[in-house]
């Protein structure tokens, strides 16, 4: 869904990335430092106080998913890419999201731990598929409404929302539906090819 967005935004990450590399950086340190990024979003959420712990949170994991993005451009630029990075990177990824449903149950602002277990599974669930259907050679991109993107969006507007209305249990239900209906889509597609 967002696969529409990127080509508006890609010159000006390619040339952030570029930018980055003239200063040392290669794709895997990119790739580490949004990793570490998130890892680290655990200090506000321990030591600040509620909303300032939310909107720390809600940087980190912005900053986090634009190491994501950089990444990528840099390896792509650069003919960079390769299978190693790529193992890195969706691993990482993985770790990433599971880091972000693990605080949301540390912060405990009113969200159902099932729900975010729920969430949580069914989000490495669509990753999941598309590594899978990627082995035998079916490219998932742009298949279902919720790819890694769209969540940590949803995610990051509900989150934003949440400081001024209470509104996280119903997010986390749609969010918790839309993979859902994400899964079903991407199993569907793969099993009609």
């Amino acid at each position: 869904m967002l696969n529409k967005l990127r080509r508006y935004v890609s010159d000006y990450v390619t040339a952030l990335a570029l930018l980055l590399h003239r200063l040392g950086f290669m794709p895997t340190h990119l790739t580490i430092l949004g990793f570490l990024t998130i890892s680290l979003s655990i200090l506000p959420i321990i030591f600040l106080k509620y909303p300032l712990n939310i909107l720390i949170f809600i940087i980190l994991i912005v900053t986090s998913g634009l190491f994501d993005m950089l990444d990528g451009a840099l390896a792509r630029n650069l003919n960079l890419v390769s299978d190693k990075g790529g193992f890195l990177d969706s691993t990482l990824d993985r770790f990433t999201d599971s880091i972000i449903f693990i605080y949301l149950l540390i912060l405990d602002i009113g969200i159902d731990p099932v729900l975010i277990l729920i969430c949580a599974t069914t989000s490495l669930l669509i990753s999941y598929i598309r590594s899978r259907a990627e082995n035998i050679g079916i490219n998932l991109q742009g298949v279902g409404i919720m790819e890694r993107a769209e969540r940590i969006l949803f995610i990051i507007g509900a989150l934003s929302i949440s400081i001024y209305y209470p509104i996280l249990d119903t997010a986390f239900t749609l969010l918790a539906i839309l993979n859902v209906i994400t899964i079903i889509h991407r199993i569907y597609h793969v099993l009609k090819v």
